[in-house]
């Protein structure tokens, strides 16, 4: 997701090389802002947010919010926030996570959040 309509070419890329690599990711191209946009991935389940800012456009980087995800809740803490990591340090990350685990297209890849159908009201 990216944070502004500015960085969502940069953002959109990523998604593409990720999913190049063989991850299933998904781009919020929606005009929401950024904590409605986390909320909802969260009420999804959605175990890694590649967020994407100014700072990390003009530094060539992502920052990640991690779901933690088998590990007991401490104060409330839900997820692990990751600033500022190369996009290499990502793909290496998601390896070490997804190992074991199968990679498989879905069949109707709705890249594009403003393009997702939604039955909630």
């Amino acid at each position: 997701m990216s944070i502004g309509k500015d960085q969502n070419d940069y953002a959109e890329g990523i998604m593409k090389q990720l999913n190049e690599l063989g991850f299933r990711a998904d781009f919020d191209d929606r005009d929401e802002t950024v904590n409605k946009k986390i909320r909802n991935a969260e009420m999804e389940w959605i175990p890694y947010l590649v967020v994407v800012g100014g700072k990390e456009v003009e530094a060539q980087t992502v920052s990640v919010r991690k779901r933690l995800i088998g590990q007991p809740i401490k104060k409330n803490q839900t997820s692990k926030q990751v600033n500022n990591i190369p996009f290499d340090k990502l793909v290496a990350m998601l390896e070490e996570d997804c190992k074991g685990f199968p990679r498989r297209k879905l069949p109707l890849p709705f890249r594009y959040y403003s393009r997702r159908i939604s039955f909630r009201l």
